[in-house]
């Protein structure tokens, strides 16, 4: 059994909503370097108004790209761990704990009723290891 601190269960809370963003910075990530590659390109000041041309060895690409790509399949990683810790904690919970929760996930508020907040409280318990996390 571990504790896991406020922040931590927010992030394992909302790690779906978290990843779908997560993967789609990450498509525009990749897509902005995938569009950068070129033998030439022009760079226009917006300062000055001269127009540069910005050499960029399509090798160095090639290595920034694979870098990038790296980086976000740990970052995806770690989040897609959440998400199934998350998804094997709910397994745990009550029907009626379950749907407490799905509900304030789909809209969230400042203060959630009881019931939300003994869902919550049980949720906890569930991905700390607790027993007794779905009584």
């Amino acid at each position: 059994m571990r504790f896991i601190g406020g922040e931590e269960f927010k992030l394992i809370l909302h790690s779906e909503q978290h990843l779908a963003k997560l993967r789609k910075r990450h498509a525009e990530e990749l897509q902005d370097l995938y569009d950068d590659v070129s033998p030439v390109m022009v760079y226009m000041d917006p300062m000055s108004g001269k127009a540069f041309a910005v050499h960029k060895s399509v090798e160095d690409a090639a290595i920034e790209i694979c870098e990038v790509k790296d980086r976000q399949a740990a970052e995806r990683a770690r989040l897609e761990a959440r998400c199934r810790q998350m998804q094997n904690a709910m397994q745990l919970l009550t029907d009626a704990h379950r749907n407490a929760l799905m509900a304030y996930l789909n809209n969230p508020s400042q203060n959630p009723p009881n019931a939300t907040r003994d869902a919550l409280d049980a949720l906890r318990d569930a991905l700390e290891g607790r027993q007794g996390a779905t009584a």
